[in-house]
């Protein structure tokens, strides 16, 4: 962040309090209907460890021998879909079929652009203009994905003709109990929340 300074000199100040994952959200947050713990703990691991080498090491020993396995991302903005990136293109041994990883999120997965025209160019059209930068013209400036989770959740909706990714699907929750979701988690060899930090 930029902070005035003696003589009007603008200073840099970067704080970098660290990430936490509160374990005691997984206890109060409904997912479905309900909160993930303590019903799921023998599967869940928060997206923070997934994205560690030890973590995904630790997700192959889970799912080795597993015919098919099943992945559920539970999650809407950038540690979730990073997540069900790690697990589609770093995660080491097992192979994973089509539909294997499900993002369940709240609201739709929002995408950055440099420009609206950009966006409208892909077809992808879920702005308004409040969802426009008035400083940089740019769409979804700070809320939207980057790098490899945009272009993740750009081929899972086919945006812009992208290939599709069809390990993966996204599915909305709906509010409250939730009969399709709950189903997923209940047959989830991995439950990957990914709720903030």
């Amino acid at each position: 962040c930029l902070s005035r300074g003696l003589g009007d000199v603008y200073k840099r100040q970067v704080l970098a309090t660290g990430g936490h994952q509160p374990p005691a959200r997984l206890t109060t947050e409904p997912v479905a209907g309900e909160p993930l713990s303590p019903r799921y703990d023998a599967t869940l691991m928060q997206s923070g460890d997934v994205l560690t080498h030890e973590g995904l090491a630790r997700i192959a020993d889970t799912l080795e021998g597993v015919a098919e396995p099943r992945i559920v991302v539970v999650g809407g903005s950038t540690s979730a879909v990073s997540a069900a990136h790690a697990l589609l293109y770093r995660r080491p041994r097992s192979h994973l079929g089509d539909g294997a990883i499900t993002i369940l999120h709240r609201r739709e997965l929002r995408v950055f652009y440099v420009t609206p025209a950009e966006a409208e160019a892909d077809g992808y059209l879920e702005f308004g203009p409040d969802d426009i930068c008035p400083v940089s013209g740019r769409v979804f400036r700070f809320a939207g994905l980057r790098f490899d989770s945009r272009e993740l959740v750009m081929r899972a909706r086919g945006i812009g003709g992208r290939p599709p990714e069809p390990r993966l699907r996204l599915q909305r929750l709906r509010e409250g109990a939730d009969p399709d979701a709950r189903a997923l988690l209940d047959a989830a060899h991995v439950i990957v929340p990914a709720l903030g930090y």
